[in-house]
């Protein structure tokens, strides 16, 4: 194998960095690193001119303090309708400065502003930018002023008169400039050092012991790599679950990590690269690697679109609108962490309206081992921890674990990719996908559903390869990441008939029925093994059958008439293939908007990248996907049929529980579906210049979707505190998806 050697060297390298996380993770709390700053408070002017008529009221209820905030920096709050304006004192500015809100202060009815005097005795009152209410957390604003027109005699007006009790309060600190800061580059070392463990545990286990395989096993395809990793992963989130309250769980998960990597590092020295790893499948490594970065800068970069859902806080979701599903695996972390009964009072509380048996646990369970092992302490309460790029509660790292498990499926799209063609329609396949910007927003986007996905297409590739009765297995993994895997049964099994009778309806019906049959049976009954097993664990708890519901439902209504349930499939069709439909016609609902009220409309136009089929794929490259698939369906339109049309439609069907497009309902599979149809009905596998050109093209789309909404709703690009890790996350976001956009560029020439 050519540079076989760089290609252990590599491996070595992603050892000795995941040793050296466990090291510092293990020798220094998290809380050590957080970043942190010093200030001094504006100097007092003399306020005897001044019209201190109302001044500012005590503190009678605070936001959360950010984390490095200082304990001495006075806050002031206002509740209860003061409807009367009131004034903090005086304070000498001579340029830029800082204060802290909290609560809710830019609801209609409450006002905080900056009242300016300079030196020639004009006063001027100034709004506050970026008018986003952070609620429960202190977030920093800077009042940005002329240095040279100084210095300037400033204060703060407040005025509170929103209607109502519950959520109108906010609060003001005093105002201040900073004067120092700490922990910036540390907390860039630990997410880097957090992706090469993650990356190392998931992936490693399995490169090494596919090398004890023989060379014709099954396991030893790509699609099978991350599997190891995962169950010995999982296994360690339950045992950490099981012992929480009577061993540290970083230990545990330091154990089960070491004894991987020893593993791994001994099989390393006695195999050789081509043992590990073919050339094909190292570079498939290698633009997983790329996408898995990507994500995890987004997912670290500080400044979030306006109402950004759990927005200032840790746990945010990096995109507006009302859906908090991105952090619900981290609830199966907290559970383990704290060694809770998920029905018990406190467990239940974290699902609720739902429970811990409507979704199935196991990346939570994956992600739990690498929180744990990197010295995270999950809360018994809500994440809701002011926002910091890497924090003492773990959620950075289950971010990144959910992302690594995510971008994993792209080894299993090459498998199926190459079984059906050949490797260099398996990585073609694979940069196709990378560029799509669904893909991309369903990596960062820290649920498990592309995990599910990932396995539904190794269930897939045991079929291709005449081993269809392992089918089931992976199927039934891939529901206890997401039960969306089991809707992919039928899109199985039609493989399987089609795979069975190669072409050959006669020797189907007449010799291999038996043999058909007794697959088929045993991969349904392998899935309802799985289903068993989850209704025991969960006795009389089990709440999945809810979701039989969406069927009957129309745009969350049960009941509420066949016209009704008719007009909204429409619209859910109409969203969600048609371009610009969502943003025009659907653009003010709250699903793509937020709780909140409304947003920027850049950001309900950014959501066609999540929710629409045009928009999902690239639109740039509209034209040329819908010209492939067409002749692909025109030559084999059973096959179109089976795998991309009937899935598509009865999903449709199927889900009526909003109407705002169906991609990131349940579409997954379905959208790497039609990336490896298209890819097979692409023969010969001939890619012009221009083709590549456009596929690559994508990559401005990608960025579009990842910055835009942050960029053109809010006026802060970088954070006050972490714009080192904030500049160096930016520059990660826009070198990987150049990167992969030259990699697809490239493809023309293969």
């Amino acid at each position: 194998m050519k540079d076989g050697s760089a290609i252990k060297a590599a491996l070595y390298v992603f050892i000795v960095i995941t040793l050296i996380h466990i090291g510092i993770s293990m020798a220094i709390p998290v809380s050590r690193f957080n970043s942190g700053f010093s200030y001094s408070t504006l100097m007092e002017a003399d306020s005897a001119n001044s019209k201190d008529t109302a001044p500012f009221p005590p503190p009678m209820y605070v936001a959360e303090k950010r984390v490095g905030m200082p304990d001495n920096l006075r806050v002031y709050s206002f509740i209860g309708g003061q409807a009367q304006e009131q004034f903090s004192r005086w304070y000498v500015a001579r340029g830029d400065f800082y204060i802290m809100t909290g609560g809710f202060p830019f609801l209609d009815g409450n006002a905080v502003q900056v009242e300016v005097q300079s030196k020639s005795s004009m006063q001027k009152r100034f709004d506050l930018t970026d008018k986003v209410n952070s609620r429960n957390v202190m977030a920093m604003r800077k009042i940005y002023l002329n240095r040279e027109r100084g210095p300037y005699k400033v204060r703060i007006v407040a005025k509170q008169s929103a209607p109502g009790s519950a959520n109108t309060w906010f609060a003001v600190s005093e105002p201040f400039i900073i004067t120092g800061k700490t922990g910036d580059l540390m907390s860039v070392l630990r997410i880097v050092l957090s992706v090469f463990a993650a990356v190392t545990l998931i992936l490693g286990p399995g490169l090494a012991l596919r090398t004890f395989l023989k060379q014709a096993s099954i396991f030893r395809a790509a699609a099978f790599i991350a599997v190891p990793g995962v169950l010995i992963l999982a296994i360690c989130g339950l045992t950490c679950w099981k012992e929480a309250l009577r061993i540290n769980p970083q230990f545990i998960s330091a154990a089960f990590s070491l004894t991987s990597l020893v593993f791994c590092f001994f099989v390393l020295s006695i195999r050789s690269a081509t043992e590990l790893v073919s050339n094909a499948e190292w570079k498939v490594i290698g633009v997983v690697f790329i996408v898995v970065l990507i994500a995890a800068a987004k997912g670290s970069y500080s400044v979030g679109p306006f109402e950004e859902m759990y927005g200032c806080t840790i746990s945010r979701t990096l995109d507006a609108g009302g859906r908090p599903d991105s952090r619900i695996q981290y609830h199966v972390v907290q559970l383990a962490g704290n060694g809770l009964d998920p029905y018990s009072r406190a467990g239940s509380k974290y699902f609720y309206p739902w429970s811990f048996s409507s979704r199935t646990p196991m990346g939570g369970l994956t992600a739990a081992s690498l929180v744990f092992l990197a010295g995270g302490m999950p809360p018994p309460g809500m994440p809701s921890q002011a926002w910091v790029p890497f924090d003492n509660e773990g959620f950075a790292v289950y971010r990144i674990a959910m992302i690594v498990l995510s971008a994993a499926c792209l080894l299993a799209m090459f498998s199926v990719a190459s079984a059906l063609a050949d490797e260099r329609a398996g990585y073609f396949c694979v940069l196709l996908t990378v560029l799509t910007p669904f893909f991309i927003h369903e990596v960062y986007y820290s649920w498990p559903k592309l995990a599910a996905a990932g396995l539904v297409m190794a269930a897939l590739y045991t079929v291709l390869v005449k081993r269809p009765r392992l089918s089931g297995l992976f199927l039934g993994l891939g529901y206890l990441f997401h039960p969306m895997a089991l809707f992919s049964l039928p899109v199985i099994l039609f493989v399987l008939i089609a795979v069975e009778a190669n072409g050959s309806l006669r020797d189907l019906f007449f010799v291999k029925y038996k043999k058909m049959l007794l697959d088929g049976g045993i991969i349904v009954i392998t899935c309802g093994i799985f289903l068993f097993f989850w209704e025991v664990v969960n006795v009389d708890s089990d709440r999945q059958a809810f979701f039989l519901q969406y069927i009957l439902m129309s745009n969350e209504k049960l009941g509420a008439g066949p016209l009704a349930w008719f007009t909204s499939r429409l619209q859910s069709l109409a969203n969600t293939v048609v371009p610009l439909y969502l943003y025009i016609h659907t653009g003010g609902v709250q699903e793509v908007n937020s709780l909140y009220g409304r947003v920027p409309n850049i950001i309900p136009f950014c959501f066609q990248y999540w929710n629409t089929v045009p928009f999902g794929f690239g639109l740039v490259a509209a034209a040329l996907f819908i010209k492939k698939t067409y002749d692909g369906a025109r030559v084999h339109p059973i096959v179109f049929t089976a795998v991309a049309a009937v899935p598509f439609f009865a999903f449709a069907v199927y889900w009526g529980f909003n109407v705002t497009g169906l991609m990131p309902e349940g579409l997954h599979v379905w959208v790497m579906s039609v990336l490896l149809f298209m890819v097979w009905a692409w023969r010969p596998l001939v890619i012009t210049r221009g083709q590549s050109i456009v596929l690559s093209l994508r990559g401005i789309e990608v960025l579009i979707m990842l910055i835009a909404p942050v960029w053109f709703s809010m006026d802060k690009r970088l954070d006050e505190i972490y714009y080192i890790n904030d500049i160096v996350m930016l520059c990660v976001m826009f070198g990987g998806t150049a990167l992969l956009a030259k990699k697809t560029l490239a493809i023309s020439s293969c």
